[in-house]
């Protein structure tokens, strides 16, 4: 049997103080739902948010890539939306691009999109 690619989605979890109340609800459905798509598409996937890397340092994030070593990262979109995020969203990508610099570099718009946004990049039918 072959092995599920590995797709790490990062973004700002619901716990995070910096999800406002009103959306934390929706966050928690939001990415049951893409959990359900992503994997019952066949790929393995594993959600993290960066903050708690990123306040150890930048280090902490690229070590967790390499050891991850996934097929691809999607970046959701409430990391790079907001200007104010816009730090960590850099940091975000140089930990991808010096910790896992085989993986694809994905982005969606809502947590709903990002089967589509691993599947533009990473089709399991043999796409390009």
């Amino acid at each position: 049997m072959p092995t599920k690619p590995s797709i790490i989605l990062v973004g700002f979890m619901p716990e995070n103080k910096i999800v406002p109340d009103n959306l934390k609800d929706f966050l928690i459905k939001a990415l049951e739902g893409a959990t359900q798509d992503v994997e019952g598409a066949g790929y393995g996937l594993t959600i993290i948010d960066p903050v708690p890397y990123l306040e150890k340092g930048l280090h902490s994030l690229i070590a967790y890539f390499s050891e991850q070593r996934p097929a691809g990262v999607v970046v959701g979109f409430g990391v790079r939306a907001q200007p104010e995020h816009t730090f960590t969203f850099e940091q975000l990508v140089e930990a991808v691009r010096r910790g896992s610099p085989e993986a694809k570099l994905m982005f969606n718009t809502n947590p709903g999109s990002t089967l589509e946004a691993i599947q533009r990049w990473l089709p399991l039918n043999g796409g390009s």
